[in-house]
């Protein structure tokens, strides 16, 4: 089963219910609740989520968003090691590096995000969410 490990901008894009990027996001967890894959998000991803929708929506509108959403995906980790890795890493962008070991380290095999030039250092296929749903 392919492992689909999705960025922050993603996992914004499905809570918010953000347009124009809303319904490819969808799609992708749509997948995953049919089984066909499995979904991953890092929990660094979680809290910055939060962090901006909040901003924009009622506390309990998102908190209730992503109670559902939960049991949809595995939720990887953001721990010692892959702030270690991530400070040593090629990556200009801290968070993206943080996301991509956390990827890494759970065994995704492919990463979805808008914002591919931030994962140009990756060794795992990077994807948008349009160019991985055309396979």
């Amino acid at each position: 089963m392919r492992k689909v490990f999705i960025d922050t901008n993603v996992l914004i894009d499905f809570l918010g219910e953000r347009e124009p990027f809303y319904a490819a996001a969808a799609r992708i967890v749509s997948q995953a609740d049919r089984g066909e894959i499995e979904l991953m998000v890092s929990s660094l991803a979680y809290a910055t989520a939060s962090y901006i929708l909040v901003r924009y929506n009622p506390r309990e509108l998102v908190m209730g968003k992503m109670k559902k959403f939960t049991p949809l995906c595995t939720v990887t980790n953001v721990g010692a090691e892959e702030v270690t890795q991530s400070l040593h890493s090629v990556f200009s962008d801290f968070e993206d590096a943080l996301q991509y070991h956390s990827a890494l380290k759970a065994g995704a095999t492919v990463i979805i995000t808008r914002n591919k030039k931030d994962f140009r250092p990756s060794l795992l296929p990077v994807y948008t969410p349009e160019e991985y749903l055309r396979f």
